[in-house]
């Protein structure tokens, strides 16, 4: 008889190392995780164009150990269950809240950790709020009136310091002394209320061409009353502007680091949004950012059709549209495929 040399178990990655295969299902609660997993993949798998073999490949693990986490043989952790949330265009809480809540408390420690080293100096802190904000140099510039240049130079450091760092802490969102200094909490206490929505309009109040206007206190936007943007799907076209504006607080949009010039509203038609934002709701758009930042709600043109939704960024070059209504399913497409025309940031509909 010939003796046979055990081998050493080669793993095809570092993620198939760290799960020891186990040859009987799971009995501890975990199984459910694996289950929820599989139905989503089941579920998601002809959508997506995936496979085992396909996700397989995609983690850099064996076919069989795939297998065995869809059938509750190997236990789920946080590496792993962030890659399959990843592939399947899906939050981890929904297979494992349990690892959806570890990856939340790793996350603010790594981030708590690295404001401390990387958020270190003035421009450091500058350039992290205004980047989390969302507005360029420029944009930040014209808020406090200042030049673009000027605030180059604060983020280069060429400047150490500003008389105007209470002012650009109010545009930016975040505490001046904690901008200034790297002391305390980045986002004050604040009894003020949040907007998706500018809580000092109210409801849309429509004035002609030919009213005569408190412009201390207000500016006044376009409003296209002839327009309709679609939730669902739809055609649009920017119409000869007809004379009739929407008055928003200069403190609102000064505060919010929203130019006045940048803003447009209109009606939205179709119930994709809802009940998050009604049909025939008056939306104000923002056109002066069109850098997508994952679930924020976005005005787009798509081919022909210019649309209302939110936006999620996804790999190769892909976005995910997402409506609020339950009805309706994602769409997958290029990032080729849409031209972003600015964020909804403000909503409002009469009874």
């Amino acid at each position: 008889m010939v003796k046979h040399e055990s081998k050493p178990t080669v793993y095809n990655s570092v993620f198939e190392r760290v799960f020891v295969m186990k040859k009987t299902k799971l009995t501890d609660g975990r199984e459910k995780e694996n289950e929820a997993l599989k139905g989503i993949f089941n579920k998601k798998k002809k959508e997506l164009g995936l496979t085992q073999a396909i996700l397989a490949e995609k983690l850099d693990v064996s076919q069989g150990a795939v297998n065995m986490y869809l059938n509750g043989i190997n236990p789920l952790n946080t590496p792993i269950a962030s890659r399959f949330a990843e592939l399947l265009n899906v939050p981890v809480s929904d297979f494992s809240p349990r690892l959806a809540a570890e990856i939340g408390r790793m996350a603010q420690t790594i981030a708590s950790t690295t404001m401390q080293v990387s958020h270190s100096t003035l421009k450091d802190r500058l350039i992290y709020a205004r980047e989390q904000k969302g507005i360029s140099q420029e944009q930040l510039g014209k808020a406090i009136n200042k030049s673009q240049s000027a605030i180059a130079a604060l983020e280069t450091g060429r400047n150490q310091g500003s008389t105007n760092i209470a002012k650009i802490a109010e545009v930016l969102g975040v505490s001046a002394i904690w901008l200034e200094t790297g002391q305390g909490e980045m986002y004050p206490q604040s009894t003020t209320p949040r907007i998706n929505e500018i809580t000092d309009i109210h409801r849309p109040i429509l004035w002609s061409s030919n009213t005569p206007l408190p412009e201390d206190d207000y500016v006044f936007v376009p409003f296209l009353k002839e327009t309709e943007l679609r939730g669902g799907a739809g055609s649009f076209e920017i119409p000869d502007y007809n004379g009739f504006r929407l008055p928003f607080g200069k403190s609102t949009l000064h505060r919010k680091g929203i130019m006045p010039d940048n803003v447009i509203c209109c009606t939205l038609t179709g119930d994709s949004m809802e009940p998050r934002i009604p049909e025939y709701a008056t939306i104000a758009v923002d056109k002066g950012i069109e850098r997508i930042r994952d679930g924020k709600i976005y005005a787009f043109q798509h081919d022909d059709l210019f649309r209302v939704k939110y936006l999620y960024r996804l790999p190769g070059n892909k976005v995910r549209i997402r409506s609020d209504n339950e009805n309706y399913e994602d769409e997958i497409v290029s990032g080729e495929e849409i031209r972003v025309i600015g964020r909804v940031f403000w909503w409002s509909v009469l009874d």
